[in-house]
């Protein structure tokens, strides 16, 4: 996935990556667009396969 990737709620996205270790990083930065309410990132459901 490429830097700055935007993924909207609810979807699904699979990626393949070559054998070896491998750093993940996730990171949220709030908009100014809304100074209240729930804003926020969610990750879940992350599932490493080995096929």
């Amino acid at each position: 996935m490429a830097a700055n990737t935007v993924v909207k709620r609810n979807n699904f996205i699979s990626f393949e990556f070559t054998p070896g270790e491998h750093t993940f990083t996730w990171s949220y930065c709030k908009d100014s667009y809304w100074q209240a309410g729930n804003d926020m990132g969610m990750i879940d459901n992350i599932q490493f396969t080995e096929e």
